[in-house]
């Protein structure tokens, strides 16, 4: 993995990287958590992920959870046009 000295740096590098050059695989999740060192997660966690959709499959998962009795808390990032907008 290519490392960067300042947030700048890696702004430029994101500019300049091509939508099919990027590994989209879920494995990179496993070796964050493998880094960060979580040895268990007390809840299960499902993570909805992907170019378009997201907000309805997690509002339908909402739904089907919250019939069958399940306690369900949902999080949805917010959307960003520019990486300083926030």
């Amino acid at each position: 993995m290519r490392k960067f000295n300042t947030v700048d740096e890696w702004l430029d590098w994101q500019q300049t990287v091509h939508p099919l050059n990027i590994d989209f695989k879920l494995e990179r999740i496993l070796s964050v958590y493998k880094k960060l060192n979580i040895s268990k997660i007390a809840n299960k966690i499902i993570t909805v992920a992907g170019t378009n959709g997201k907000g309805s499959t997690v509002s339908f998962l909402e739904s089907v959870l919250n019939e069958k009795k399940y306690h369900v808390g949902t999080f949805t990032s917010p959307h960003i046009l520019r990486y300083n907008e926030r």
